[in-house]
């Protein structure tokens, strides 16, 4: 009888440790979420995770004071409804090459908030379980539209510049040719010489 009750108790302390190191485990992961959450909230980027089907799970405040609404407000809003009708087939498409084995994406697309259209760019990963089906997916985006807009006004300015020395050209291809036909026709010698005579 002593021998089994020394057995029982001495599963009883092994039983009680593991429970300790488990709690222990429950507790770090518990601050490591705390600490992930106070990141992506803090983070003045735009953090967002949604379902297969595009669905927000989580937005950041960054992201919801964009949108001027609430990170709860957000929840459960179809991410494709904010994005611009042009934009979606482009997004499809990229998303079906995301796969398991290349989870990792980052793409560029346009939103509509009071009337006014903004260019966002993002980069995200999806989550898969262990049979390859995606869980979740999670981007961090920033608003480009300065960007676009100096890329769009470079664009013109190189384009005005383009059109000018390609006028300027074709004027100074026709005083060439008219000169060439004025010298051609000239039956006197004609002779240049540079500035050391």
């Amino acid at each position: 009888m002593d021998r089994r009750r020394e057995y029982l108790e001495e599963r009883l302390k092994e039983a009680e440790a593991k429970i300790k190191a488990q709690n222990q485990v429950i507790r770090n992961l518990e601050l490591c979420k705390d600490q992930y959450d106070s990141i992506m909230e803090n983070m003045s980027e735009f953090v967002e995770r949604s379902n297969p089907n595009f669905y927000l799970t989580y937005a950041n405040k960054s992201l919801a004071a964009f949108y001027g609404a609430t990170p709860e407000e957000m929840l459960n809003t179809d991410t494709m409804a904010l994005v611009l009708e042009e934009d979606h087939e482009k997004i499809y498409e990229m998303m079906k090459k995301v796969s398991a084995e290349n989870p990792h994406y980052k793409y560029e697309y346009r939103v509509k908030i009071n009337g006014r259209i903004y260019w966002m760019e993002s980069v995200g990963r999806g989550f898969y379980d262990e049979d390859g089906n995606i869980i979740e997916y999670q981007d961090v985006g920033r608003d480009i539209t300065h960007f676009k807009n100096v890329e769009e006004q470079l664009k013109f300015m190189v384009d005005r510049q383009t059109q000018k020395l390609q006028m300027s050209n074709a004027e100074l291809q026709q005083v060439n040719n008219y000169l060439h036909s004025i010298l051609s026709e000239i039956s006197e010698g004609i002779l240049v010489i540079d500035k050391d005579g």
